[in-house]
């Protein structure tokens, strides 16, 4: 089992590691296999915006609200934002 720390949709914050052993995911190749397959099928994506009742700097979803989190964990282990750019999608179902 692995845990996604940080916090909220940011993705610089936090990381996903083995939970007994605290190893760090970005290397380990099934997690990575995992999380790309999940990436490439989300059509959301994260951005960093700025409130405009505060001024703070968040990172908010577009898209499928259930998607942000994989593309988040996706984030955290190393995978740009465009990775999808690389891969063709040939359907969508």
């Amino acid at each position: 089992a692995y845990d996604v720390e940080g916090k909220g949709f940011d993705p610089t914050v936090g990381t996903v590691k083995r939970d007994k052993s605290g190893a760090d995911a970005k290397s380990d190749v099934a997690v990575r296999s995992a999380l790309l397959s999940a990436v490439l099928c989300c059509n959301t994506t994260i951005s960093k915006v700025r409130d405009p009742e505060t001024g703070d700097e968040k990172w908010e979803p577009k898209g499928n609200s259930s998607e942000a989190p994989i593309v988040v964990a996706a984030r955290k282990v190393g995978f740009v934002e465009t990775i999808s750019n690389e891969y063709k999608r040939v359907l969508e179902i």
